[in-house]
């Protein structure tokens, strides 16, 4: 049994230079290799990814407000005031004097100037300055026409009409897609009896249309 064990121990003392030689002449080939001296190194990677989004913009607007003291005789009054803000996403709107003898219409042509269709869920109006009695008395009544991929239909030409809204708006939601157009139009009205002024401002509420 003991000479059986020296002669193992013989064995290995012999091979033992060439594996360790082996071992030398692998560690040196692959620190020599440019592949793996690549991969083996931290590699840093810097890229842009460009994503398509949906852009809607009121393009344009119009603002009138209609003083009815009976129903069949309107006519234009002046005191309102409006202006696009934040990249024309939003419009300011300056009422005064308004009353429960007023109608005030907004007539809003939105677009979707982004690469992707967009979902149109309706408006939102949030206060800005003047009487809050009076913004909490408004009343607001949206109607949407389109989208057009083209040319408008005469309703845009016939904003501030005494027979507006017209009898064709569709519902909520709806897509616009790129490079396409819709008009809101949108009706105030308030129950209070005395005159005031309110700021508030106007915006479309929308997403990215989903398949």
């Amino acid at each position: 049994m003991v000479m059986v064990m020296i002669e193992k121990s013989r064995g290995i003392g012999k091979t033992l230079p060439i594996v360790l030689a082996l071992i030398s002449i692998l560690i040196i080939s692959l620190a020599l290799d440019p592949s793996y001296t690549l991969w083996s190194e931290t590699l840093n990677v810097s890229m842009t990814v460009n994503t398509g989004d949906c852009d809607v913009r009121i393009c344009c607007y119009k603002v009138k407000v209609i003083h009815c003291p009976c129903r069949c005789h309107c006519h234009p009054h002046p005191p309102v005031r409006a202006h696009l803000i934040d990249g024309n996403k939003r419009l300011y709107v300056d009422l005064n004097n308004f009353d429960n003898k007023s109608r005030l219409w907004m007539g809003l042509l939105i677009c979707n100037k982004g690469s992707l269709p967009a979902s149109i869920k309706g408006i939102n109006v949030a206060y800005a300055s003047g009487s809050m009695e009076l913004f909490n008395s408004l009343e607001f009544q949206s109607f949407f026409y389109g989208p057009f991929s083209c040319r408008l239909p005469r309703l845009w030409d016939c904003f501030g009409h005494c027979s507006m809204p017209f009898n064709w708006s569709r519902g909520v939601p709806f897509t616009l897609e790129p490079g396409c157009r819709a008009i809101v139009l949108i009706r105030v009205t308030t129950t209070l009896n005395v005159s005031a002024d309110v700021d508030f401002i106007v915006n479309i509420s929308n997403s990215l249309a989903t398949p």
